[in-house]
């Protein structure tokens, strides 16, 4: 039966008869022949020899499974997936391709592997997609084969390996899936796997067009339209995108409608080149979508319409393409085929420029440089202007540069504005070469050096090199420095250095010994930009620094130039009657410059100069020692820290001492002799001025000088220490300080911290005063000693203090008690007990007991 029914369904041994096919099918199946079954569904799902029924083909392929091959159970699949006959179910579909692979099927494995590739009636799980690709490529499925590669070129469920993706490529073409050449085609044209081949490309791209394949087509056109391993050709690119289009290919629709636009491999033909724009836009092509709106603006292959041309720009830019946005963008901002809206302008300009439109860019600067539908905002329109030159666009070079030019967002910057103007000048556009022709010289055509000021530094050299016999001072050297620091001029600004004749000064006063104010009559040589000259403006306040320098010309000149370095020093003239040089100079550069190092003074009031101090003080470091290698590098590194014009800390020779008194144990009041050094801001020198009063710190100190020298670095932060002495005869080292200086939280006395800061109480001075007053109180040797002993125990202000109290300082006795060895009795005690308040002292009357202990004649 069944046999009979492949006779008539194939035309072998009698006549095409699908009724009878379809007849003798139903019999035999119904007789329980699985292959039966399974071509019985095939009749009813494709309707041969019978009425097409979903349900029935469902019921055989269902039924034919149960017993069947992996080739009926990929068919029950199918039902499943695609709800033939039966309810949609991904998990059915997935169980069947599974059974089907499991028994051999390479499109079941195929199937099975995109189940888990798309979580289709399972969990996504890449490793298994691509287990199963594997397997269904190695048993010779192209699909999967292709599949397999595509794992390989993204990393999906394996490691990315390109070499790999290219074997599989050509495994699928080589078996003549057209995809598959297209793919491996891309490969060579890419370099992917291999090395770059772009003849290669071209004959797998050809052998897949000619398979068929509508992207193929597409692709051998670019390659025929840009000679992509092969001749250029437009007349064969027109040729395959026609093709490509035909079969549908979007992409292709909206190239085959380029080519007819601008008449390339075909005559120019708008309409056709409307037609197929609009069939690749309403096919979902995006580009097709721009470029239709734009036959709808211009009117070309159709009637002009503004609002057909918005429509298409506005689902051209929601669909994503970028052209798109910024046209919209234009739209709403000239109010094209809808009402003008300066928010949605800002909006649309700023999606296309993030997108990476660079006329989008420039647009979107535009707007927050002129604050239309956003607040004006400078610096975000330097920032999309910039990022527009840098993506190419010639608008947006010459506004960049405008930026620059006017410091508009960014720090002013000429250098930077020549560049842009330039640049975007040599890309086409006009008004940057008009901005340009105003950076050029009129008389030699170069660059100006400095466009604000329209300056030219080689026309500024040449003309002073023109006037250098206008004028001499009557010494070569001179004139020849003057000339060498004329021709450094580098900016429009700079002083032009001169020789300056000494009549051309007048109201001269005296300043100091060799310092001078004065007034220039016609005052310096300036650029004046306007004119493009040097020119003298006005009378000049100056002030002129005397050099008794007519035999001293080097070191002169050597001083002459460290002002020029910093731009203070006009030039040079010379005293009519003595004939020395003078430097002319900035009005009051005296008072903010040293004289010595040519530098800014480091306290201008003093006129003081921590560089030239130091200096100084290195020189003299010979001239004392203290005896002490150690000592002396200290004393030596704190001068070099020195950071005012009275830090001055110094080694002191004792016998600069007199009128010594002793203040407490370790602290003594002195006068010092000749006094520390101080600067002199007149002379500007160091120099002892008088005597000086002082406290000297003894420090127990000799064999412990790391110690000593701790506690110096302290004061040093602390106090205003003078320098360090050494007593001669125990040979203890001694800080000199300033006299009577308070600071808080430090004993006046010993100049030690308080030992109790809130009572002001210090330890050291009160022990000091007891033992001062240690006396033979009791008459008893003993007892005065344990009396001593029990006050230098004292530890805080409220301890009560331990004393020896005569008896004539009670009143009142009275007798309030006796018992077992004691009598006790009130008193009252006139001048009461000491107590510390910031010194000790006696307060009022104090009532108090006093326990007599009685004497018991028989204990010896």
């Amino acid at each position: 039966m069944y046999n009979l029914a492949i006779c008539y369904y194939n035309g072998e041994g009698t006549e095409n008869n699908l009724e009878n096919a379809f007849h003798w099918y139903q019999k035999s199946a119904e007789n329980g022949y699985t292959n039966a079954m399974n071509n019985l569904a095939i009749c009813y799902e494709c309707g041969k020899g019978t009425e097409k029924n979903l349900e029935k083909t469902f019921y055989w392929y269902q039924k034919a499974a149960e017993n069947g091959s992996e080739a009926v159970i990929f068919n029950l699949a199918k039902c499943y997936e695609n709800g033939k006959g039966t309810e949609k179910n991904l998990e059915k579909t997935f169980y069947w391709y599974q059974k089907a692979a499991e028994n051999g099927s390479e499109k079941a494995m195929n199937n099975l592997a995109i189940c888990y590739e798309c979580g289709k009636g399972t969990e996504k799980n890449l490793e298994k997609t691509f287990y199963w690709y594997q397997k269904a490529a190695e048993n010779g499925s192209e699909k999967a084969m292709i599949n397999l590669a595509i794992c390989y070129e993204n990393g999906k469920g394996i490691e990315k390996n390109l070499e790999k993706t290219l074997y599989w490529y050509q495994k699928a073409a080589e078996n003549g899936n057209e995809i598959a050449m297209n793919n491996l085609a891309i490969c060579y044209e890419n370099g992917e796997g291999m090395e770059k081949n772009l003849e290669k490309a071209f004959y797998w791209f050809q052998k897949a067009a000619e398979n068929g394949n509508g992207i193929a087509m597409n692709n051998l056109a670019i390659c025929h339209k840009n000679g992509k391993g092969i001749e250029k050709n437009l007349e064969k690119a027109f040729y395959w995108y026609q093709k490509a289009a035909e079969n549908g290919n979007g992409i292709a629709m909206n190239n085959l409608a380029t080519c007819y636009y601008n008449g390339e491999g075909i005559e120019k033909n708008l309409e056709k080149a409307f037609y197929w724009y609009q069939k690749a836009a309403e096919n979902g092509n995006k580009k097709a979508m721009n470029n239709l709106a734009i036959c709808y603006e211009c009117g070309k292959g159709t009637e002009k319409n503004l609002e057909k041309a918005f429509y298409w720009y506005q689902k051209a830019a929601e669909n994503g393409n970028k052209k798109a946005m910024n046209n919209l963008a234009i739209c709403y901002e000239c109010g094209k085929g809808t009402e003008k809206n300066l928010e949605k302008t800002f909006y649309w300009y700023q999606k296309a420029a993030e997108n990476g439109n660079e006329k989008a860019m420039n647009n979107l600067a535009t707007c927050y440089y002129n604050g239309e539908g956003i607040e004006k905002n400078l610096e975000k329109a330097f920032y999309w202007y910039q990022k527009a030159a840098e993506n190419g666009n010639e608008k947006a070079m010459n506004n960049l540069a405008t930026c620059y030019y006017n410091g508009e967002g960014i720090e002013k910057n000429l250098e930077k504005a020549f560049y842009w103007y330039k640049k975007s000048a040599e890309n086409g556009n006009e008004k940057a070469m008009n901005n340009l022709a105003i950076c050029y010289c009129e008389k030699c055509t170069e660059n100006y050096t400095d466009i604000g000021y329209k300056w030219c530094r080689p026309c500024q050299i040449d003309h002073l090199k023109k006037i250098f016999t206008n004028w001499t001072s009557g010494n070569e050297k001179i004139d020849e420095f003057i000339q060498e620091m004329q021709l450094k001029v580098n900016n429009p600004k700079d002083i032009i250095f001169e020789w300056i004749p000494y009549n051309q000064f007048n109201d001269i006063k005296e300043k100091c010994k060799t310092v001078y104010s004065a007034s220039w009559k016609h005052g310096p040589l300036e650029y004046d930009s306007n004119n493009k000259m040097l020119a003298r403006v006005q009378a000049r306040e100056v002030t002129l620094k005397l050099c008794n320098s007519q035999n001293m010309i080097d070191e002169f000149l050597n001083k002459a130039k460290a002002y020029y370095k910093i731009s203070q020093i006009y030039g040079i003239s010379q005293e009519s009657i003595t004939k020395d040089y003078i430097m002319v100079l900035q009005e009051k550069c005296d008072e903010r410059y040293c004289e010595n190092c040519i530098k800014n003074y480091t306290d201008i009031e003093y006129k003081w100069c921590k560089q030239c101090q130091i200096d100084h003080l290195k020189k003299i470091f010979t001239n004392w020692t203290s005896g002490n290698e150690k000592i002396d590098e200290f004393i030596q590194e704190i001068q070099l820290k020195i950071n005012n014009p009275k830090d001055i800390f110094e080694w002191i020779p004792y016998n600069q001492f007199n009128n010594i008194k002793e203040k407490c144990k370790t602290v003594y009041s002195a006068s010092w002799k000749d006094g520390p050094l101080e600067y002199d801001s007149n002379n500007k020198m160091l120099a002892r001025v008088q005597a000086r009063e002082v406290t000297l710190k003894l420090c127990k100190s000799q064999n412990m000088i790391n110690d000593f020298l701790n506690k110096v670095e302290v004061y040093v932060k602390i106090f205003n220490v003078y320098g360090i002495t050494q007593y001669p005869d125990s040979k203890d080292y001694v800080m000199v300080l300033h006299q009577e200086e308070y600071v808080k939280g430090y004993c006046k006395t010993c100049i030690e911290e308080y030992t109790d800061m809130k009572h002001k109480r210090c330890k050291p001075c009160q022990i000091y005063f007891l033992k001062k007053i240690f006396t033979n109180w009791s008459g008893n040797e003993k007892i005065d000693e344990f009396i001593q002993e029990m006050q230098l125990k004292v530890n805080n202000p409220t301890d009560m203090l331990f004393e020896w109290i005569s008896f004539n300082q009670f009143e009142n006795i009275k007798k309030i008690g006796e018992g077992g060895f004691a009598k006790v009795y009130s008193a009252e005690w006139k001048n009461g007990p000491l107590h510390y308040d910031k010194e000790w002292k006696r307060g009022s009357c104090k009532q108090v007991a006093l326990k007599c202990l009685i004497r018991d004649p028989h204990i010896k």
